[in-house]
């Protein structure tokens, strides 16, 4: 099972910080099923998504966050 796949909703609500560092040296950009969204935790990630929006969309179904 992968990091991500372990991530819960309430250990994101204690403290993300932990968490998006690991993710940023493991698995930069992660799909998190406790919540159902992808995260994406690099800054050129994420200015790429930000600067695409016909291919990424902020759309974001049910989710708990």
């Amino acid at each position: 099972m992968s990091f991500a796949e372990n991530i819960t909703v309430e250990a994101l609500e204690a403290d993300p910080y932990p968490i998006y560092a690991e993710l940023r040296r493991s698995a930069p950009v992660a799909f998190v099923p406790a919540v159902n969204l992808w995260f994406v935790t690099r800054w050129k990630d994420v200015e790429s998504v930000a600067k695409s929006p016909e291919i990424f969309s902020a759309v974001v179904g049910s989710s708990p966050v």
